[in-house]
């Protein structure tokens, strides 16, 4: 994408400033997709021949290339406008502390117990496919069949949404965890203090996140009543999850989004 492209769609009035940084990055499910302008971006992309979408064509590492070359020089020319010298060295204290917080970050009980739950996730996805195989049968047979009081395409669409939802949201919500739990350990001037913290902007689409996969867990519980125990270990691991993230972030709720919150 060419940089005065993409000026113009950062510029244009409709956007709305800094939406996609409290967001759970799923632009397809997003009702402000054309006011975002990684939403716009990502609509232009999918107008893109084939190959530019395609992982192994020079084309789409071109393509991508272009965007980061023209994204750093507008993060340089706003940098230099403000009088910063994007160019100078990092200093070595700033390596050390760095890696410091994100050691802190790591042990954190938010972000062990977020780990932890992806783990799950992955672990029982591999081992369900028979499962879900049987499952479809299942649905297969009673659409044949015209059983009364039976929807099972409804029943499919629930399975299958449950399960979009869980796959999305199991890394993000470590992912955003972690950026929360390591912007804490930041030390923040005393003129920021008493403005919304970015950190609570985290911590809220990781609750937002739990909250939406505790919902569609006992959704497929409902329809894998065999499989209860696993299930349910994982509901109470979230459960506990999003508690003790609320008490970690006690502000995380009430934090104000840009166009999601008002």
């Amino acid at each position: 994408m060419k940089k005065t492209k993409l000026m113009k769609i950062v510029s244009d009035p409709k956007m709305i400033s800094g939406i996609h940084n409290y967001c759970d990055k799923w632009c397809e499910r997003c009702r402000f997709k054309t006011r975002c302008a990684v939403g716009i971006m990502d609509l232009e992309d999918k107008k893109q021949d084939s190959k530019e979408l395609d992982l192994n064509s020079p084309e789409f590492w071109d393509k991508l290339h272009g965007i980061f070359a023209d994204t750093f020089e507008m993060i340089g020319e706003m940098a230099r406008k403000n009088g910063v010298d994007v160019d100078a060295p990092i200093p070595e204290e700033y390596w050390i502390q760095k890696e410091k917080r994100d050691k802190n970050a790591r042990e954190h009980v938010c972000a062990k117990a977020s780990w932890k739950y992806m783990e799950m996730v992955r672990k029982w996805m591999d081992g369900s496919s028979k499962d879900f195989e049987k499952k479809a049968d299942e649905l297969m047979k009673n659409i044949s069949m015209g059983l009364p009081n039976k929807n099972p395409e409804k029943d499919a669409l629930e399975i299958k949404d449950a399960v979009d939802v869980i796959i999305w949201n199991h890394t993000l919500i470590h992912v955003k965890l972690m950026r929360a739990v390591q912007q804490i350990f930041e030390d923040e001037p005393e003129i920021l203090e008493d403005l919304p913290k970015d950190y609570d902007g985290s911590a809220k689409i990781a609750l937002i996140s739990i909250d939406n996969s505790i919902k569609v867990w006992e959704t497929l519980l409902s329809h894998f009543p065999e499989k209860e125990d696993e299930i349910l270990k994982m509901l109470s691991l979230l459960q506990k999850l999003g508690r003790r993230t609320e008490l970690e972030f006690p502000n995380a709720r009430s934090f104000k989004r840009p166009g999601f919150d008002e």
